[in-house]
Formats: C-alpha cells, sequence, structure tokens
C-alpha cells in the first residue's frame, strides 16, 4: 500500500512538473537563438558581443570596442538587424509614443515604445530601434525599463567619448 501511494505521488509530481521544466527549457533556447543571432550581427563586423540585455523578442548589446550598438529582432518570422556606430550619434532617448482613448475613462496607454539616436550631421531622420509594438504584443514585459537602461548606457558612453 505505502510503495504503490509513493509511486503515484512521484508520478503526479512528475506530470504537473513537466510543464514548467518544458517552458523553462523553451525560454532558455529562444534566449539562446537570440544571443546567437546577436553575436551573429556582430561577427558580420568583425567584432563580439561584450554587454547585452534580452527582451521578448530581441536583442541588444555593444560590440567588444563598445563602439556600436547590435539590435536583433524577430517577431511574427519578421528580423530586423541593425548596427549603429556611436561615432555617428549624438545622443539617445527613449521615445514612448501613446494613444489616448475616451470611453468614459481617459485612458492613456504606450502603443511603441523606442530607443532613437539623434546623428551629430543633423540628417533628416533619426535612426530607430522599436522595442515594443502594441501591434505586436498586449502588454509591456520590461522593455520600459530595458529602454532607460540602455538610455542611460549608451549616453554615458557618447560623453565618455
Amino acid at each position: 500500500m505505502e510503495f504503490s501511494t509513493t509511486i503515484i505521488g512521484l508520478v503526479s509530481i512528475a506530470l504537473i512538473s513537466l510543464p514548467f521544466v518544458l517552458m523553462s527549457k523553451s525560454r532558455k533556447d529562444r534566449e539562446k537563438q537570440l544571443f546567437n543571432s546577436l553575436q551573429a550581427i556582430a561577427n558580420k563586423i568583425n567584432s563580439s558581443i561584450n554587454e547585452f540585455d534580452l527582451g521578448p523578442g530581441f536583442a541588444i548589446g555593444f560590440t567588444s570596442n563598445q563602439q556600436a550598438v547590435v539590435f536583433y529582432k524577430n517577431k511574427n518570422e519578421l528580423e530586423v538587424e541593425k548596427v549603429i556606430s556611436l561615432d555617428e550619434i549624438q545622443k539617445c532617448k527613449v521615445n514612448s509614443i501613446n494613444n489616448t482613448t475616451k470611453s468614459g475613462n481617459v485612458e492613456s496607454f504606450v502603443e511603441r515604445l523606442e530607443l532613437a539616436f539623434v546623428p551629430k550631421n543633423k540628417r533628416p531622420e533619426d535612426l530607430k530601434i522599436e522595442l515594443y509594438n502594441a501591434k505586436d504584443s498586449f502588454q509591456l514585459n520590461g522593455e520600459f525599463q530595458l529602454a532607460l537602461k540602455w538610455e542611460e548606457l549608451i549616453n554615458t558612453k557618447l560623453q565618455a567619448n
């Protein structure tokens, strides 16, 4: 009786924990794929990734010489690769594009979140990296904190140069 109860308990625990183990493995595989894609972009410019962060569906990092920001995003089968040389950039800022609805209450929500790079040569277009789009995901999942962190990191590197 005790042996069968023990076996049933162990099988139950294994069945309950299996989905969590599989989700964790899947998340780690996605993170590894994002980093490998980021590293492949850096390899194209004969560099490697020194410092990086992973977000939902994207990766951002500095090259080993810290002279460029490398970005990779894979959402809905669309891949975006960007390399932004810091030699050409004056400053970086977070752009939060909000949308307001008036249905009884006035509500504001983030429609897009991006890092915008202001070039030194005053080109009319800014270079932008889109970290979040409400069309792709219904809610922010740490993108705002990553945007603020990378704005500070990039501007610190720019001031040091």
